[in-house]
């Protein structure tokens, strides 16, 4: 996996963004999908969403990416820590790789999406959302663990056994 971070001045930082990216991607997705990605992870010290990822590919499935993270120390929380937003990021990354998730573009409107081969559309009910979309019911259940694993290999310094097979 070629990862590179940008925002970040202090190497120890980037270092441990190039190890949770990878290790959410070892946790995600088979060793070999893993070394044929490139990700380019941009922190932000404003940015409205705690983080978004982007398909930076023409080709189907993408292999390449670019996530989106603030990074403002000032507002961290356990649940604003730019590590879990990353973990959220990485399923989706996982989702785009497989081919599980696809935006389709048609006329300049907004994406609709195909979620495993299907069309899914919002209703026209208020209170249903995309945050209630399939992919995003997946990224935040997955984010919970694969953060917590982050946080275990962090506290033991396990970084050296973060490798690609």
């Amino acid at each position: 996996m070629e990862i590179s971070v940008t925002g970040c001045r202090s190497k120890k930082r980037r270092d441990e963004y190039k190890s949770a990216t990878l290790l959410y991607g070892l946790l995600l997705m088979d060793p070999r999908m893993v070394n044929n990605l490139s990700i380019l992870i941009k922190l932000h010290k404003k940015l409205d969403l705690s983080g978004f990822c982007e398909n930076a590919d023409d080709v189907n499935p993408p292999r390449v990416f670019t996530i989106h993270l603030r990074d403002d120390k000032k507002r961290y929380t356990n649940e604003s820590d730019p590590f879990r937003a990353l973990a959220h990021e990485m399923v989706h990354v996982k989702q785009y790789a497989k081919g599980e998730i696809k935006d389709l573009f048609v006329d300049g409107k907004p994406p609709s999406v195909l979620w495993r081969g299907k069309l899914w559309k919002e209703t026209k009910r208020e209170y249903i959302t995309v945050l209630d979309s399939p992919w995003e019911i997946e990224a935040y259940g997955r984010e919970v663990g694969l953060y917590t694993k982050w946080n275990i290999f962090k506290a033991e310094k396990e970084f050296s056994k973060i490798r690609p097979k």
